[in-house]
């Protein structure tokens, strides 16, 4: 599968970046899906560049060059978009609320954390910058699959779990509250940006795989051929009957516990 990686393999030659395509969003709603279809029609290099796992990485590779005065988290972004930058000047990313409040965090500890403080530091970070603010419909289904996959450590099909995950109320529980959580600020950041923007929901990927990366195509005023082998091999559902099952079984338990 061609999923975007850190490795040099999907590095770029370098070229002006002319806009950036900024997936905000949360685990668990199909943003490597669409990073990966993205990806194949030559919308950027998205991934998740602040992922902790991700940022030693790159700066692992001894890429990251900090001019004088220059932020680290500057030289870190500006560092990715010149080696991440497609041919037609797109350069894309994809961010979990979480990673960017918590850079925020570190890159200014003493500053009180807003949406619109949150949305300033996304907007003056990248060059042109376009969002897709991507959500799910079922925030109960995108819980229970970030509770199964953080659990066993198996994020997509591609990567065993490494134990067996049993249907535990409480921790389902935490797993929601925090969905919930990130969301909320997500959704605060989404209503005060002023550059454009895009709302999507994974629903949308569902319903409508090659509509939706000719919808983001559109947003980008990028021009692109879509082909069957877009869609081929990109991201297997984890989610099955298990899940159906253990949404249920919450549910009722949730009645219980009122």
């Amino acid at each position: 599968m061609d999923r975007p990686r850190t490795s040099e393999e999907y590095d770029c030659k370098p070229v002006p970046c002319t806009k950036s395509c900024i997936i905000f969003t949360n685990a668990r709603t199909g943003s490597s899906w669409l990073s990966i279809g993205l990806y194949r029609v030559g919308l950027g290099v998205p991934m998740e560049y602040f992922h902790k796992r991700y940022i030693q990485q790159i700066k692992n590779r001894n890429i990251v060059r900090k001019n004088h005065d220059e932020e680290l988290l500057s030289a870190y972004i500006r560092s990715v978009t010149n080696i991440r930058t497609t041919p037609n000047g797109v350069f894309g990313v994809k961010i979990h609320t979480n990673q960017w409040v918590d850079l925020c965090l570190v890159n200014d500890p003493n500053q009180k954390q807003t949406p619109s403080y949150y949305r300033k530091q996304l907007e003056n970070a990248f060059v042109h910058p376009h969002f897709i603010f991507l959500y799910r419909k079922d925030i109960l289904s995108q819980a229970i699959s970030l509770y199964i996959a953080q659990e066993s450590q198996s994020w997509s099909s591609e990567v065993p779990a490494k134990k067996s995950i049993e249907y535990d109320f409480a921790k389902i529980k935490l797993y929601l509250d925090a969905t919930m959580k990130n969301i909320k600020i997500c959704r605060s950041i989404h209503q005060v940006t002023t550059f454009p923007k895009l709302s999507m929901t994974y629903e949308d990927l569902e319903a409508d795989y090659y509509g939706s990366i000719q919808k983001v195509a559109s947003f980008l005023n990028e021009d692109i051929i879509l082909t069957e082998d877009i869609g081929r091999n990109t991201c297997e559902k984890q989610g099955n009957q298990r899940n159906e099952e253990w949404k249920d079984r919450f549910l009722s338990d949730l009645k219980k516990n009122k």
